[in-house]
């Protein structure tokens, strides 16, 4: 049995499958609440579990929350919160003291929170509180999934009546597809990786990959994959986080004072944000005179330049095929079905010969590296060729032990063969409704 707890020992996760692998997030693990990826045989998931108190703002546990939907990415994640709030959304119902307004009013913040990231909500109907002692009843425990959650499995929620302290405990069966071994498909998060500290995202990624578990290299190649995105992730995240912000919690003597800059701070921000709202309305009236000025002679010069680059077309009525016309939906599909994945002309089977591959020299992979192009779009794993580059100046080893793996074994992880198929129409010059 694993315990993981938040720094405040408010929160905690138990893990009590011995087969298990479990990898504590540490920038998650904060005053708000613990994070661990647990990966096994059900495939990879992440834990989260939060304490909101009563007494203070939600804002910061929604920041929380933001940032651990956005390391799990496409992983399913179940969240575990006692959030102090009450909402129809988890059944609860308003009580009439201050309290519940308080708590009311956390409810709706969490509410919009829920439904602007698309996540779900497990609770049910229950005739059993969720929070239940001598001063009162309520339901203000959530259990929340994210998008890909929803799509991974089906859940049944259920409060058993079993008094372990003054909250029942929340009971949640998970049911997987067995054939379903690959993660569902949701939003990779994007990354602003201009002027990007590759060195601050180097370090934490050589910190991350030393606290993954010692028999990580002879897991699973889908399994490291996954771990290694997440170890990607963490470091993007510090990439973009501001490291005061990561050690706020670690000085607790220096808090009084960093308070007091950070009061003067925001006064300072206020004030220059007032000053430049009330300059607004003159800056703008400049701008125009200016504008009016400089454009004297052909008033009608940018008007005419911008409407006829919006008057583009971006849509075609329909397709064409053979000489014909495609009218319905469905024959429109297999027009592009037929073109976009093409059937193969001969289906008999190629003998190829089996032979060892040699053995891959770590000059090979730093040589295939290289040839990546920085800039490009990523793939669904949402790495780029800066982010693959990074990886191999902080973990080469790592990285062409992987690669040889694949070599070795024929087998490359499953994550690395998703694709997406993204139509765009052709240029002006050719014509649009045929798809060949």
């Amino acid at each position: 049995m694993r315990v993981f707890q938040d720094r405040r020992g408010k929160a905690a996760i138990i893990v009590d499958e011995p087969d298990a692998i479990c990898m504590p997030m540490e920038t998650l693990t904060t005053d708000f609440g613990v994070c661990v990826r647990v990966t096994g045989r059900f495939g990879s998931i992440f834990l989260c579990s939060v304490y909101c108190q009563f007494d203070t703002d939600l804002a910061p546990y929604l920041r929380y929350l933001d940032a651990v939907l956005l390391l799990g990415s496409r992983t399913p994640v179940i969240f575990g919160l006692d959030a102090n709030a009450v909402s129809p959304a988890w059944f609860s119902k308003l009580s009439g003291h201050n309290r519940g307004q308080a708590n009311y009013a956390r409810g709706e913040l969490l509410s919009a929170w829920i439904t602007e990231m698309r996540a779900g909500v497990l609770n049910e109907a229950s005739r059993v509180f969720t929070f239940d002692n001598r001063r009162g009843q309520s339901y203000i425990d959530v259990t929340i999934v994210n998008q890909a959650a929803t799509m991974w499995a089906t859940y049944e929620w259920e409060v058993k009546e079993w008094d372990t302290s003054d909250h029942n405990m929340i009971h949640v069966v998970v049911t997987t597809d067995p054939n379903d071994t690959v993660e569902p498909i949701a939003p990779m998060p994007s990354w602003k990786l201009s002027n990007a500290r590759w060195r601050l995202f180097e370090e934490e990624v050589v910190r991350e990959i030393a606290e993954l578990p010692e028999d990580i290299a002879e897991s699973p190649l889908d399994n490291q994959v996954s771990a290694l995105r997440s170890v990607v992730h963490i470091g993007h995240y510090t990439l973009q986080t501001p490291r005061g912000q990561e050690t706020e919690a670690k000085a607790p003597g220096r808090s009084s004072a960093r308070d007091r800059r950070s009061r003067g701070t925001c006064a300072r921000v206020e004030d220059l944000l007032s000053a430049v709202q009330e300059a607004h309305p003159e800056i703008e009236e400049d701008n125009w005179r200016r504008f009016v000025g400089e454009n004297r002679d052909d008033p009608w010069g940018h008007v005419y330049w911008i409407c006829r680059g919006r008057k583009k077309s971006t849509e075609i009525g329909c397709l064409r095929t053979d000489s014909r016309l495609v009218a319905t939906w469905r024959d429109c599909a297999g027009v592009l079905l037929r073109n976009f994945f093409p059937v193969a002309e001969s289906n008999a089977h190629i003998a190829i010969p089996i032979e060892a591959p040699p053995d891959l020299e770590a000059f090979e992979v730093d040589a295939c590296v290289a040839r990546l192009k920085s800039r490009r779009s990523p793939g669904m794993d949402g790495i780029t060729g800066a982010t693959c580059k990074a990886l191999l100046r902080a973990i080469p080893q790592h990285m062409t032990a992987m690669y040889s793996r694949c070599l070795e074994t024929g087998y490359f992880p499953t994550e690395w063969k998703h694709h997406r198929v993204v139509p765009l129409l052709k240029g002006p010059d050719k014509d649009r409704t045929d798809p060949t």
